[in-house]
């Protein structure tokens, strides 16, 4: 079984370096590689897209990151994944 998680985020550059670390930590402690994370930046005016590639570049998790540029509603988003 494959699982995806979807984590959308506005400028919450000290938070995804948390964020990352925990879940990176956690899924190696119990040997899960089906996980794949879809971050979503909806339109960050801070560094968050910066340091949330630094910090997946030292980490493990199997990801992709989205970029928007303004606020995207929920459901153009999952017609678009």
């Amino acid at each position: 079984m494959k699982i995806a998680v979807l984590v959308p985020f506005y400028n919450e550059k000290e938070n995804l370096k948390f964020f990352v670390k925990e879940w990176n930590d956690y899924l190696n402690l119990h040997n899960l590689n089906n996980v794949s994370f879809f971050f979503i930046d909806d339109g960050s005016t801070d560094e968050s897209v910066k340091s949330l590639e630094k910090s997946l570049s030292k980490s493990n998790l199997i990801f992709k990151i989205i970029k928007k540029k303004k606020f995207w509603s929920w459901f153009n988003l999952s017609i678009w994944i």
